[in-house]
């Protein structure tokens, strides 16, 4: 009887133990898209944005530089910088505010995908069309060649940030559409389409009934049969 009563605490303490994970089971699966990679999305935002005002400096430093400086042919090189400038603004407009408000996941995708796909294509164009070449300093004088070394380490740095958010965007959307995979409408979505991927039928069946009712005359031609019998009858 001892030996009952002592394993029988041990016993209760597993079975608490069991219900208690599988209620935090029940939990994690309830939980909304936006609960998931909560501390690193924000990490991710609050990089994004604090990137896009070094980069927003630096540009605004070397537009200002070319500007100044003994340089022969700028035009291509500003008009890059001036793109990247206004695509970094309507960046960390649009990174900021997610630092303190919670929007739709879907919404987040949406504006990932939309400003990835701007910044890797600005920060190409900077490099192609922007870069500091031969234009530059077609003169060929020492202090337009030496003027030109900073502005070509500026642009440099300033694609490889904007590369780097680029990179940061793809992962935060890879995380958002790992989160959204698991929130309980996504999981519904899925089982449903599962179950008619997996719904193979075989074929169908056809039934036929048939059923054999003897026959009968009308009732007119019987009357008509016995009234002439019943005639006979009385002529004899």
């Amino acid at each position: 009887m001892s030996g009952t009563s002592d394993d029988t605490p041990l016993m209760a303490d597993t079975d608490h133990m069991h219900s208690h994970d599988e209620i935090n089971g029940q939990r994690l699966k309830a939980l909304p898209a936006n609960a998931y990679f909560k501390f690193t999305l924000k990490a991710f935002t609050i990089i994004i944005s604090l990137l896009s005002l070094v980069i927003f400096s630096l540009l605004m430093v070397t537009h200002a530089w070319i500007s100044v400086g003994p340089f022969d042919s700028t035009q291509s090189t500003q008009d890059a910088i001036v793109d990247l400038v206004i695509c970094i603004i309507v960046n960390f407009f649009v990174t900021a505010p997610n630092v303190y408000i919670q929007f739709p996941i879907l919404v987040n995708i949406a504006a990932h995908i939309a400003m990835m796909i701007v910044i890797f294509v600005f920060s190409s164009k900077i490099i192609g069309d922007g870069w500091p070449g031969y234009n530059f300093c077609y003169s060929g004088t020492e202090e337009c060649i030496q003027a030109r070394t900073p502005v070509r380490i500026a642009i440099g740095i300033i694609a490889g940030v904007s590369i780097f958010i680029g990179l940061l965007y793809i992962s935060a959307i890879l995380l958002r559409l790992t989160a959204l995979s698991r929130s309980p409408v996504w999981r519904r979505k899925w089982a449903l389409s599962r179950k008619f991927r997996e719904w193979n039928p075989t074929g169908f069946t056809v039934h036929f009934t048939f059923s054999v009712a003897p026959y009968e005359r009308p009732g007119p031609a019987i009357k008509l049969t016995s009234t002439a019998e019943e005639d006979r009858l009385i002529e004899t």
